[in-house]
């Protein structure tokens, strides 16, 4: 891959999934959600981000989270009215990903290494059958703590079981591929399908 000066050496790939494998819940969800009730995407995002790391890592439940977000961002209606949402129309699978992981798991062992949380990651493993190409999961929810500390990455060299520069890291967030990076991992910035098969 063009990102990479040593591509030769990767033996394992870890895989975002928000936003790699699935497409991004939090571009699509809240933007609705802010255009709907006449709210600022960036004030919305703002709330979300603060209750999305609680439910990311495990600290409170899918009920608590919705509460909290909607409270904060000013929305009268009732939590139940939201709980479906993710399931209903914002877990999907990234068009063309499939074909890429099934080329992908015949050359490397694949990991996940995802800000996730447990209910959701629950629905989108059993929906897309994801199991088929991953060997483990790293996943916030887990550890409780999120990416952007160098924990999970430890524990997915740890499961691994090669050297860091010899894992590539795919990620939609400079942020998280920035960790990985401090600790030796290879890695790709995702921005589209056609730009990761290119590289």
């Amino acid at each position: 891959m063009k990102q990479q000066q040593n591509v030769s050496s990767v033996k394992v790939i870890f895989l975002d999934i928000g936003g790699v494998v699935c497409q991004d819940i939090e571009k699509y969800m809240m933007h609705d959600i802010a255009k709907t009730y006449k709210l600022s995407y960036a004030e919305v995002m703002k709330m979300r981000e603060k209750w999305w790391k609680l439910y990311a890592t495990k600290k409170i439940s899918e009920k608590e989270y919705w509460k909290g977000f909607l409270k904060d961002v000013g929305i009268q209606e009732s939590y139940t009215q939201f709980l479906p949402l993710p399931y209903q129309k914002y877990i999907q699978r990234m068009p063309g990903m499939e074909a890429v992981l099934t080329k992908l798991v015949q050359k490397y062992p694949l990991f996940v290494v995802s800000d996730h949380a447990p209910e959701w990651w629950a629905y989108a493993q059993k929906t897309f059958l994801l199991q088929k190409y991953f060997q483990s999961s790293i996943l916030s929810f887990d550890y409780g703590v999120l990416k952007e500390e160098k924990k999970m990455f430890l524990e997915g060299i740890k499961k691994a079981k090669v050297k860091p520069k010899e894992i590539l890291f795919i990620d939609n967030a400079k942020k998280n591929l920035l960790v990985a990076k401090e600790l030796g991992i290879q890695k790709v910035l995702f921005t589209n399908l056609k730009q990761l098969i290119k590289n």
